[in-house]
């Protein structure tokens, strides 16, 4: 009861002419005060700049991804920095053209001291909200770009077809196969880029599965294309870490290229599409039982070999004009046609055709 009355009666005071009076002399008592709290409070925030700038460019020399809550602190620091640095540097120049201070303006000095007052406590605040638990983080490494070719039909055709079924709400499970040197791989890194532009999903990772598995290999290229790092040494802790990583995922793309036989999803630490229904996989393999028997795909798509006219089109993008020669050419299209429409054995072929070329001086070696 007592507190009560008591808060009254200084509220109460606080709405008087007097108190108004007294905090307005106030400024004028403190005035040296102000000044010099600002000036202290201006360098803590300074030091407290200089460390996060420190952190954030060690960051940035380790390839992280800075955090936008950094960026903006650091931004309104710097400002702010600034601002009362100009403030403190006009006081002074108003102390120097009133005799150091012998004549005082009192207008002037109230006006001052309360602006100085004002910064004081807007310093503190800046840096207050610049307690950061980190500054960065590690960005998913972005995947290598496949250079531009030549849009052969048959290949945007079944890209298309993939696609269709990747915008399915009813499919999870895609898988796409074909023999050897077929352009499986290719196909799907032309979809993550696409599935990436169209932002179909949160992330898309890609991962090689190879004929022997190396779980490990596979957990850690996993983890890069997330942005993240195992502490874990156990195959069992990877998967769980990593699993927790996925389901935290609202959508995503999961590509597993050459499988040979049935992975284990769980053992990896791959989320079931079953149960994250967020969660899309797509599977390569030679062979089509292993998808559609062994990993319960629900669409697969044939990878076939190009047609005759698509040969000859990407071995003549990649071997060069130089075929175009009346002498070589008609050596150049039996060679093409020895590739049996393998975009695996056409390309390297023809690079070698190239850089024969090269050698015999028949054209430029710009590559």
């Amino acid at each position: 009861m007592v507190d009560i009355v008591f808060f009254r009666l200084q509220q109460k005071f606080q709405s008087t002419w007097l108190f108004q009076l007294w905090r307005q002399l106030g400024y004028l008592f403190n005035y040296r005060t102000n000044i010099e709290d600002l000036s202290q409070e201006v360098e803590k925030l300074r030091d407290a700049r200089d460390r996060h700038q420190h952190s954030v460019n060690e960051a940035i020399g380790n390839g992280h991804k800075i955090e936008d809550y950094v960026c903006k602190w650091l931004t309104r620091a710097d400002g702010f920095i600034q601002d009362a640095c100009k403030f403190l540097e006009d006081e002074k120049e108003a102390q120097k053209s009133c005799f150091n201070g012998l004549c005082p303006n009192l207008k002037s000095r109230h006006q001052l001291s309360r602006e100085a007052r004002k910064k004081a406590g807007v310093s503190v605040q800046i840096l207050e909200n610049g307690q950061f638990e980190k500054v960065s983080y590690r960005a998913p490494l972005q995947g290598i770009r496949t250079a531009p070719s030549e849009a052969l039909e048959s290949r945007m055709l079944t890209l298309n077809e993939v696609m269709e079924a990747l915008r399915d709400a009813n499919i999870n499970r895609i898988g796409e196969w074909g023999m050897g040197g077929v352009g499986k791989s290719t196909l799907v890194k032309h979809l993550a880029e696409q599935a990436n532009q169209e932002k179909l999903f949160d992330k898309v990772v890609k991962v090689s599965v190879l004929q022997t598995p190396d779980l490990e290999r596979i957990q850690r290229e996993l983890a890069d294309g997330l942005g993240m790092k195992f502490e874990e040494e156990s195959e069992q802790g990877r998967a769980a870490r990593l699993l927790q990583r996925m389901e935290a995922e609202k959508t995503i793309l999961i590509i597993l290229d050459d499988l040979w036989a049935e992975l284990e999803l769980e053992k990896v630490g791959i989320p079931s599409p079953d149960d994250h229904k967020g969660c899309k996989l797509v599977l390569t393999s030679r062979n089509k039982q292993v998808l559609s028997n062994e990993m319960s795909t629900q669409k697969d798509f044939r990878v076939r070999h190009l047609q005759e006219d698509e040969t000859w089109i990407l071995f003549k993008n990649t071997a060069g004009d130089s075929i175009e020669n009346p002498e070589l050419q008609p050596i150049a299209v039996d060679v093409a046609k020895e590739c049996a429409g393998l975009p695996l054995a056409i390309v390297t072929v023809a690079k070698a055709l190239k850089t024969r070329m090269c050698l015999f001086g028949r054209m430029p070696c710009n590559n």
